[in-house]
């Protein structure tokens, strides 16, 4: 089955979560959705063969979805064991870590982004007729570093714009872009070692919806993504959130990947200027049971 096989089917596979209603707290919305599957455990396999399958499993996944979906997530580890210590793309090499700490990490909001996906599906939105590419210059990462113009992208064709911005080794958006290949992601990335890294990743996993921009986040064009994901900037300040704010359209969503919930809302008031509302939503990522974990959603 190749990627586009896996495009058609990945939709009706997944498993659906609804998400229940939200308390108020002083410094945003903090959600009591538990994002964990009734299955969760804090055991890991004794065969490290099965904690990609098993772990996927805990995250709600179809049966029908795991084998190719642990397939290529095992081919993209691969692939950070052997660039990883070049190009210091994460703080480890060894595959348990990269699979718990970094891939599942990535996917464990999925169920948040798809509901959110599906809502602005249900909305007119007149400027989501296309999604950002990669500039066409001289190479398949290049783009406008010189002079003053924004990363200009390309347009083409799709429902749900992605950008993972600082994507560095390409989390979260290479794992959340074989979870989603019904949506259009862009990889933002400011090195030009780590971009080649990237290419080759999703040439490697035959990723056709996924390009890769070399760019600083601030002179991508504003309002290029449905969507924005970061888990790179710590801490988040107001230079930032106002630049992450900029490169999302209206109706559509910023996502961070953050730990404890009290750092969260020492964080989230030094930001308060330019994010007034937010929700912190609890995460629990498979065999991770001892990290904290949320995923602060900030809708634009």
């Amino acid at each position: 089955m190749d990627a586009f096989d896996f495009t058609h089917r990945s939709d009706a596979l997944l498993r659906h979560a609804a998400l229940p209603r939200d308390v108020a707290s002083p410094q945003g919305t903090v959600s009591t959705h538990d994002t964990a599957s009734p299955r969760n455990t804090n055991t890991l396999p004794h065969n490290t063969d099965d904690i990609l399958p098993q772990g996927l499993s805990l995250l709600g996944f179809d049966d029908a979805t795991i084998p190719l979906l642990a397939q290529k997530i095992d081919a993209y580890i691969k692939e950070l064991q052997l660039f990883n210590a070049a190009y210091n793309l994460v703080n480890t090499s060894e595959r348990t870590e990269l699979i718990v700490r970094h891939v599942f990490d990535s996917i464990a909001p999925w169920r948040i982004i798809k509901s959110q996906a599906d809502n602005m599906r249900l909305q007119p939105a007149p400027q989501r007729d296309a999604i950002c590419a990669l500039p066409q210059q001289n190479s398949p990462h290049a783009s406008s570093q010189s002079g003053n113009t924004p990363a200009a992208p390309n347009c083409i064709a799709s429902s749900i714009s992605v950008g993972d911005i600082g994507s560095g080794g390409g989390l979260p958006g290479i794992p959340l872009a074989l979870v989603f290949p019904q949506f259009a992601f862009t990889l933002v990335e400011r090195m030009d070692k780590r971009c080649a890294f990237l290419e080759n990743c999703v040439a490697l996993l035959g990723l056709q919806n996924v390009r890769v921009l070399k760019s600083e986040a601030e002179r991508v064009a504003p309002e290029s993504f449905d969507i924005v994901v970061f888990r790179a900037f710590h801490p988040l300040d107001n230079h930032i959130a106002q630049t992450l704010l900029a490169l999302t359209k209206r109706g559509g969503i910023l996502g961070a990947y953050k730990a404890k919930r009290k750092n969260i809302e020492e964080e989230m008031c030094g930001v308060k200027s330019c994010i007034a509302n937010y929700e912190s939503i609890a995460l629990h990522v498979p065999f991770m049971e001892e990290a904290e974990r949320n995923f602060v959603l900030v809708k634009k």
